[in-house]
């Protein structure tokens, strides 16, 4: 009863993923050459996304995971109002407490100067009504001693309300969207720029409650990223024992260790924990590298540029996570997870993040040669 549950749930996770977001592979068609007729195969390359199987073997828990920023804002005005400059562009560094936008500044200004003025006129009449002393109407000494503090409150708030005209960034960072322009009118409360402090990462990583049991807070990790060339020293801190609703599993955060570089938020990674007994091997992959076939479940592993279908079983499902076990799989072995729906065993597959970045590359290199 528990296995046909299980499959039914991965069945009807799988078949939203597959409708939603699996992306077709090229078609495979065949043409026939004038001279001799011979039919040939014309391939298409099928450009695939990675993944990798985690898991636990002896005393290694590997999962993965993805790098925040420890700070993430989008500043908004309170007021609103005419956007008069942009101080700053995407992707520029800024210093906490470095003007990002002006909004309705110069409005403000003249609020500041109206304010002072008034208070001028208010305080010279409260100075004539105490220099008269007795001769001066009743009352008028206090009269004029309550509108020159209303005065000095009215110029207090034109200062708060010119101050409030400027967006300041709130720690240091980068600006990595400026969502206004210089002449529109924003609302109160709407953001105007987002910024994230890129120098202080941590790393999230879905955790099932069992691995929260055997972890705990405290445990060291090691950060795998740059297709694992790289690595990081971090500590998993105390994991919050509520569920997410939706997935059932629990949100753990690796604190990564002062001075590490070239993590970016938004970065895949693959963590590593070490237990000190040992728990046996299990393997993981997400739910959206299987693709189910009429002979069974299974994955693609990525080898050498080929699609190698591998058959699994399928042993228990933790949120997007699925237990899994199966022949020539292990942790850390390349699976593929986006555009394999259509794949046969043996296709010819293209990593698409690795081709991108060859391109990009290549297109350095020219730059740099001319």
């Amino acid at each position: 009863m528990t296995k046909r549950f299980i499959q039914s749930s991965l069945l009807l996770s799988i078949f939203a993923l597959a409708t939603g977001c699996g992306s077709k592979p090229a078609d495979k068609t065949a043409t026939q050459t004038a001279e001799t007729g011979t039919e040939v195969k014309k391939v298409k390359e099928n450009r695939v996304q990675l993944g990798q199987v985690s898991g636990a073997s002896g005393n290694v828990i590997r999962l993965p995971g993805e790098v925040e920023a420890k700070k993430d804002a989008r500043l908004s005005s309170a007021r609103g109002g005419f956007v008069e400059k942009i101080w700053v562009t995407e992707g520029q560094r800024v210093r906490k407490g470095q003007v990002i936008v002006t909004i309705g500044s110069r409005e403000m200004a003249l609020g500041v100067k109206q304010a002072k003025a008034q208070l001028a006129s208010v305080r010279y009449e409260y100075d004539t009504a105490k220099a008269l002393g007795d001769a001066a109407p009743k009352g008028q000494a206090i009269r004029a001693g309550h509108q020159l503090e209303l005065a000095k409150a009215a110029v207090e708030m034109a200062e708060l309300n010119l101050e409030r005209s400027r967006v300041y960034a709130t720690f240091p960072g980068v600006v990595s969207k400026v969502y206004v322009e210089a002449g529109e009118v924003t609302g109160p409360g709407l953001p105007v720029a987002r910024l994230v402090q890129v120098d202080e990462a941590e790393v999230k990583v879905s955790m099932s409650d069992q691995n929260v049991n055997l972890l705990g807070g405290g445990a060291d990790a090691k950060v795998y990223y740059d297709g694992d060339t790289k690595s990081a020293a971090g500590t998993l801190q105390p994991v919050p024992r509520i569920a997410d609703e939706n997935t059932k599993t629990f949100m753990g955060t690796v604190a990564l260790a002062n001075g590490t570089t070239g993590l970016n938020p938004g970065n895949m990674v693959t963590v590593e924990f070490r237990l000190k007994s040992d728990i046996g091997n299990r393997l993981f992959v997400s739910q959206d590298a299987i693709v189910m076939k009429r002979a069974g479940n299974g994955v693609f592993e990525f080898k050498e540029n080929k699609a190698v279908w591998r058959p699994i079983d399928v042993l228990s499902i933790q949120g997007n996570q699925v237990e899994i076990s199966g022949p020539n799989l292990s942790i850390g072995t390349a699976i593929i997870t986006r555009g394999h729906r259509g794949l046969d065993d043996g296709d010819t597959v293209v990593d698409a993040t690795r081709a991108t970045k060859a391109v990009a590359d290549d297109k350095d290199k020219e730059g740099a040669a001319s």
